[in-house]
């Protein structure tokens, strides 16, 4: 796993064992296994503060503004609307370089467009949205079109496929009440890609 997946941890490899095998397995038995193999990366921070503000789905969700580069060096603003409680990812807005307020209202409304409203909404730099360099340190994208095809394919991997430290080792969609996959067996295991394969994770043969 970890040479499919460089950017994964200990911490997160054994919750992903446990989310797709089933198999309860001690970080630190993972962290011995990758010290003998390869250097485990430092581990991220724990919680943001939002976490123990947001007890229940849909009662805060924090929202993230950022600007990124296509391979032809044109920018993009990109919106992250994120529910703090389930982790999940509610979705992305798109705008060209130049924006104003009716730009980000769009943006905004693209984001939630079909998902009932918060009760709260934040809009600090929490720490929350830092796993969004695993991704974008990684990808290129030719174009707006391009950019909401790739955000929508990380969106699905995010939300129901990697698990999270911050939720116990369970998935956004586990979290906010969608059913979990069938455990795959330890002899009979496919790989999942995701996002063009820049992620896999294991599913039952």
């Amino acid at each position: 796993m970890k040479r499919r997946n460089p950017k994964f941890g200990c911490v997160r490899i054994a919750q992903q064992i446990n989310y797709a095998f089933g198999i309860k397995i001690d970080k630190d038995v993972v962290r011995r296994v990758l010290a003998t193999h390869c250097r485990p990366e430092p581990g991220a921070d724990g919680p943001s503060w939002l976490t123990l503000i947001a007890h229940a789905k849909d009662s805060v969700w924090s929202v993230d503004l950022f600007r990124v580069e296509s391979i032809l060096l044109r920018s993009h603003w990109v919106m992250l609307v994120m529910d703090v409680f389930t982790r999940r990812i509610i979705g992305f807005g798109i705008a060209p370089t130049s924006i104003d307020g009716m730009s980000v209202c769009r943006m905004f409304n693209c984001a939630t467009a079909g998902q009932p409203k918060p009760k709260y909404l934040s809009t600090d730099h929490d720490p929350l949205f830092r796993f969004r360099r695993e991704y974008f340190d990684r990808v290129f994208f030719w174009n707006a079109a391009d950019l909401a095809r790739k955000l929508h394919d990380y969106k699905m991997y995010y939300n129901s496929h990697r698990v999270h430290r911050s939720l116990g080792g369970s998935t956004p969609a586990l979290r906010a009440g969608v059913s979990s996959a069938v455990p795959a067996s330890l002899d009979r295991h496919a790989w999942r890609p995701h996002c063009r394969g820049l992620f896999q994770t294991p599913i039952a043969a």
